[in-house]
């Protein structure tokens, strides 16, 4: 990816963070906000609808992630962030698994220099939309 994407994704983080009340952008380091502020695309002209539920916004699937971690890292309670461990971890055995598993296929050689046709489907394991976007959606009802 390039870093456009990046940049336009911290410039979208940076938009919503500062819709956030004093009282909950103080739960995420100076540093990280520093860091968003300084990484992010000045250029990049990102308009927050709030007439929009957040999953009809236009938020590239990069800052939704950024988004993510700083709800599980900084805001979100202790309940909460146990249960998105969990689904982190649920996720990560099975991109793991399925990664291991490709691996395994891709590495046979073809008898008589004839080509492996694999009809299965091959996907990451990627966090669901609904899943991100109900934290997203979480994360921004704590300001609304």
């Amino acid at each position: 990816m390039t870093n456009n994407v990046y940049t336009n994704a911290f410039s979208e983080v940076y938009t919503i963070i500062n819709i956030l009340s004093e009282k909950l952008k103080k739960n995420i380091p100076t540093q990280l906000l520093e860091l968003i502020e300084k990484e992010r695309n000045e250029n990049y002209d990102f308009k927050y609808n709030d007439s929009l539920p957040i999953d009809e916004q236009d938020i590239s699937s990069e800052a939704k992630a950024i988004l993510t971690l700083i709800y599980r890292n900084y805001l979100c309670d202790s309940d909460e962030k146990k249960e998105l461990d969990e689904i982190f971890e649920i996720n990560e055995k099975k991109y793991y698994e399925k990664l291991t598993t490709n691996m395994f296929k891709n590495s046979q050689k073809p008898e008589n220099n004839e080509e492996i046709v694999d009809n299965t489907e091959t996907e990451l394991v990627v966090y669901k939309e609904n899943f991100i976007t109900k934290i997203i959606k979480k994360f921004l009802s704590i300001f609304r």
